[in-house]
């Protein structure tokens, strides 16, 4: 009988920085990525632009993203996301140019691995470290998935 290591547990970290200096980086961010300099960071980060369920009102923010399969993905620790679930149109501030989309939340522990395993992959074990993130096993058990897909929440955007 093969015995099937278990991924260790993986301990969220949530953001890097402290909470509290995330309006002072995400300004700082905001204007860079609006500026003519916007491509010394618009590889991994950009704008993302959607309206507010309770207020109507326009909400943007700086998030990282991966490009998978012809989308943009992005994740979240914050509760932001809710806003999506009454109203998908999005606007991106992607590498310089304003591009509309669809966001959709994703639900499903296998596509959530995959996108954690393609960040690791391409920004490197050391981003994921800083973040919370461990590759996930493909060969993993539902539970397992679950267990380490629950936090951030991903979504994709199709433009």
């Amino acid at each position: 009988m093969e015995n099937k290591a278990q991924p260790e547990p993986v301990e969220r970290r949530g953001p890097p920085i402290p909470k509290g200096m995330f309006k002072f980086a995400n300004a700082i961010l905001g204007l860079l990525l609006y500026s003519p300099l916007h491509g010394l960071i618009s590889k991994n980060l950009m704008i993302f632009t959607f309206t507010g369920h309770k207020t109507g009102k326009r909400i943007s923010t700086p998030v990282g993203y991966l490009r998978k399969n012809g989308s943009i993905m992005v994740f979240t620790f914050s509760s932001w996301w809710k806003n999506l679930t009454s109203n998908n149109e999005v606007t991106l501030r992607l590498e310089g140019k304003n591009v509309n989309g669809k966001a959709k939340i994703i639900s499903d522990p296998r596509i959530a691995a995959d996108m954690i395993n393609s960040l690791l992959d391409k920004r490197g074990e050391e981003m994921g470290t800083r973040m919370g993130f461990k590759r996930i096993p493909s060969d993993s058990s539902p539970e397992e998935l679950r267990k380490a897909t629950q936090s951030p929440l991903w979504i994709q955007i199709d433009i």
